[in-house]
């Protein structure tokens, strides 16, 4: 059997927990959890992120629970899931959704978010305009191409934003919780996750 043809056939793709995350997965439902004060497993996670001016404690330590993919093939993708957050306040950032590049990529990630305000963010930067709704519907289309990754973002089927990264190097996707100064513990559910792929 073609593993390409199998992995990518339109509807699944075989998702693996990163990072030794342990999380709920049934059919195209996936519930993360993640407890006010553990850190993740990832390297660093335990490590304190610092202030570049002064090099005082900006976070303590990350909290995550995430679920990746394979590394891309080039052509076209959308994903999509349906997306539920359960939490007492949203945290100072929370991501949604990476597409992830090696850890010798320089600016390896590009994240889709929510900031403490309820507003999604596109690599921290702030789509004012656009205020995530528990709970919302979200859709991610990406363009795989030999020399960069070109991705649009869309709520409820209102646009909140793209980004550009110049790279050969194709990305691998990640969803799941990864926050930063939480408030309370967080479930974020994605149901009905799908990722369609069209080969160039």
């Amino acid at each position: 059997m073609n593993e390409d043809k199998d992995y990518y056939r339109g509807i699944y793709i075989n998702w693996k927990p990163s990072c030794q995350s342990e999380y709920y997965h049934e059919g195209d439902k996936f519930v993360f959890k993640t407890k006010q004060g553990v850190p993740g497993k990832c390297l660093n996670d335990d490590k304190p992120v610092l202030w570049e001016d002064d090099g005082s404690i900006r976070f303590t330590h990350k909290e995550r629970c995430e679920t990746r993919s394979k590394k891309l093939l080039l052509g076209n993708y959308v994903w999509s899931a349906d997306v539920d957050i359960d939490c007492k306040t949203f945290a100072f950032y929370s991501c949604l959704y990476q597409l992830h590049w090696s850890e010798s990529t320089v600016d390896n990630h590009v994240k889709l978010g929510v900031n403490k305000s309820g507003y999604f963010t596109i690599n921290n930067a702030s789509m004012k305009d656009c205020k995530f709704t528990i709970p919302c519907s979200l859709k991610i289309k990406i363009e795989c191409r030999e020399s960069y990754t070109n991705v649009d973002y869309f709520s409820n089927d209102q646009y909140i934003g793209s980004y550009r990264k110049l790279t050969t190097e194709l990305p691998y996707m990640k969803f799941g919780v990864y926050a930063f100064c939480t408030k309370s513990d967080i479930t974020q559910t994605y149901d009905n996750v799908r990722v369609n792929y069209n080969k160039l």
